[in-house]
């Protein structure tokens, strides 16, 4: 096992295996051209495409150590064998590309002799066919399957490494299906990519973006928007390597180094560089995740008037009659028909009294007391004048009431039983703070511990050349003890707020919805329903004036003699037409509007539990979109992802500190240690504050 930087060097790293395999190998790079990896270049010695099997890959030399490299190309989805190939990794059939990419690798080895094979997708399926046959070292990236019987059950394939990305769903199916056991070699999870997104699968699955300007990130919002920002997620840079040997740090654990001035240094360069430098960027993406919940909070008036006019539009849409347009602010418009309704009233009330003066006038006089007892509608007129006040009475009650609900009750459905104007969006913010508190403190430990090791490696020379100066004069010449800084000991900030990460938001929506549903139910729906009665007595009191009206002219005309005969010889008949038809028309205008008006009135009360049901997600969304808590997600879980791999690295760092004799470095592995513990609680600080 290799066990130095210098030894590790010898070989190609696994990054750079993994960046070929999932970037290199689909960008058709020309033989005899070069690329470069970090520092490290390479020259493309061989191409092959073959359009018969639908194999692609290429073989490449490392110009620093002259290693021989075969790299296989994954899924091409324009390439019709390459599909046929995916599907026929799940049977047990032969698959001639897989046969193919063994002859090329047979091909490279006896004209190169092959040093390692890397491969993606389709590619790391032809790693692993030519790796069960072959003892030469291989990287994956997220790999197809072979097909069933084709590994050796016996054989634990330990020269096989493979990478799986978190947000990987070919892997993440795989995995979920249990075919991961028809994957060869060691299986390790990286933490790249980012979770949310159709134009994410791609990238999440190769590892790496194809574009114009070779960027590895994601952008997340747009430049000078609140937590504007990128992701980065090249796959490479996610695999955790010691920073001694530059070797990855998964499976069983490395071999033990010798702890000198030396290795010493090379520690506290790799945390005042690398580990800094990642948990900057993990503090980035929380500092970006904050903005968005400042964002948030500062447009809660913007939030509450949208929630608004939606409840609005909700109750207009569901009433489905102009009466009820902007009942729920000023109401004017149902004010303004409740009075033309009094002016229909009183239009047809004027009509009846002249017709009643046409009914009382010569030469009805010859059967006035037969038309009289017919025409005794007067009171219809009151008792329908007093249901419209009712009705109007109750129209300016539902206003305030709907008023009460727009600005009070929609308002408060924001807070929580402390009153939290927003509750959600503070609750995220208190949390938040702590958490950038403990981000913070965490790099000024990282800075002290740096320090310390630097001046400890110096001590342990300064005190190895004073032993022998003394040694050798036969004097004492050791000096004073070096001051060296001391790790802060204070324990990070923790809370209990947040413990149930996935009830904040849902608690909340139910706490309002709750609340909407109590307020419509003790106040809008008792107003509804004497509405919809006096409404119903208006429209009987209409039409029973309507029939009694319509019943004289018949009367007068039609059933009795002198009627008839009047009608033959004089125009009353027409008079007393056109007065009826006077009457009639206000009368049938007001009782078909009142009808209408009361069967939406009835339908907003029947659909009342559905239209609520149906507001629910404005509810949520007005709490804390989920559109814009998208990007906070995303931001959290790149986050931690960073935490997790510096806490698989610091494992290592306490590791080779711990169980050495010298106090200092007894010291040191203390200190590392709680370094990681808090690297772990901060992370699960964070996933208290990421959830979907």
């Amino acid at each position: 096992m290799l066990t130095s930087v210098v030894e590790a060097s010898q070989m190609t790293s696994d990054q750079d295996l993994v960046q070929m395999a999932g970037y290199h190998a689909y960008l058709e790079i020309p033989l005899d051209s070069h690329f470069e990896i970090y520092d490290t270049w390479y020259r493309v010695l061989d191409t092959i495409s073959d359009t018969k099997t639908g194999l692609d890959a290429i073989t490449v030399r490392n110009l620093t150590n002259e290693e021989i490299i075969v790299v296989y190309v994954g899924t091409d989805k324009n390439q019709t064998q390459d599909i046929i190939t995916d599907i026929q990794l799940l049977s047990e059939m032969d698959v001639p590309q897989l046969k193919a990419a063994q002859a090329y690798f047979d091909k490279m080895n006896a004209k190169y002799g092959v040093d390692a094979i890397t491969g993606n997708s389709l590619g790391g399926a032809l790693v692993g066919a030519v790796a069960v046959e072959h003892p030469v070292r291989a990287v994956t990236l997220n790999p197809a399957l072979l097909p069933e019987g084709m590994m050796d059950p016996d054989q634990t394939y330990d020269h096989v490494t493979n990478y799986f990305s978190s947000y990987d769903i070919l892997t993440n199916t795989l995995t979920a299906l249990e075919f991961d056991t028809r994957i060869p070699g060691k299986h390790y999870d990286i933490f790249n990519g980012t979770p949310n997104g159709l134009d994410k699968i791609g990238p999440n699955h190769t590892g790496y973006l194809r574009n114009a300007e070779g960027t590895q990130y994601h952008m997340i919002r747009e430049e000078g928007e609140p937590g504007a920002g990128v992701i980065h997620i090249a796959a490479d840079e996610h695999i955790v390597t010691s920073l001694w040997t530059g070797l990855p740090l998964y499976g069983e654990r490395s071999e033990r180094i010798k702890i000198n001035p030396e290795t010493l240094l090379v520690l506290a360069t790799g945390l005042e560089t690398s580990v800094a430098d990642r948990l900057e960027r993990s503090d980035t993406y929380l500092v970006s995740a904050v903005e968005i919940v400042k964002d948030v909070g500062a447009q809660i008036t913007e939030r509450t008037t949208k929630l608004q006019t939606t409840f609005e539009d909700f109750i207009e849409r569901e009433a489905a009659h102009s009466f009820f347009t902007g009942i729920t602010s000023l109401g004017t418009k149902a004010k303004n028909d409740t009075n033309y309704l009094f002016g229909l009233l009183d239009e047809a009330e004027i009509e009846s009294t002249l017709l009643s003066n046409i009914l009382a006038s010569p030469p009805a006089k010859l059967f006035d007391v037969l038309v009289t007892k017919r025409l005794n509608i007067f009171h219809l007129f009151r008792e329908m004048s007093d249901g419209l006040g009712s009705f109007r009475s109750g129209i300016d009650e539902l206003i305030r009431a709907f008023d009460m609900i727009m600005n009070q009750t929609l308002p408060e459905m924001f807070q929580d039983a402390l009153h939290k104007r927003d509750a959600v969006v503070e609750k995220l913010d208190d949390h938040y703070q702590m958490v950038l508190e403990n981000s913070q403190r965490l790099s000024n430990q990282l800075d002290t511990l740096g320090d310390q090791v630097t001046k400890t490696a110096s001590t342990f020379d300064q005190r190895d050349f004073q032993v022998a100066i003394s040694i050798q004069q036969q004097a004492n010449a050791i000096r004073e003890v070096v001051n060296i800084p001391t790790i802060d000991p204070y324990h990070f900030k923790d809370s209990n707020e947040m413990r149930d990460k996935k009830a904040l938001k849902d608690e909340q929506a139910e706490l309002a919805y709750t609340l909407l549903f109590q307020q419509i139910s003790r106040v809008i729906d008792p107003i509804l329903s004497g509405l919809s009665l006096s409404a119903r007595l208006v429209e009987l009191k209409a039409k029973a004036i309507a029939h009694t009206t319509r019943g004289v002219k018949r009367f007068v005309f039609k059933k009795t003699v002198p009627g008839i005969i009047i009608g033959l010889f004089t125009d009353y008949d027409d008079r007393v037409r056109d007065r009826v038809s006077k009457v009639l028309e206000p009368i049938d205008e007001l009782e078909a509007t009142i009808r209408g008006i009361r069967q939406g009135i009835n339908r907003l009360r029947e659909n009342f539990p559905e239209l609520l049901a149906n507001f629910r997600p404005y509810i949520e969304n007005a709490i804390f979109a989920d559109r814009k808590y998208a990007d906070v997600y995303a931001y959290n879980r790149a986050a931690v992802a960073i935490l997790k791999e510096m806490q698989l690295l610091f494992d290592d760092i306490v590791y080779q500190l711990s169980d050495h004799e010298a106090n200092s470095i007894q010291e040191l592995t203390i200190n590392a240690g709680r370094m990681k513990t808090n690297m772990g609680m901060l992370q699960e600080q964070v996933e208290r504050v990421t959830f979907f």
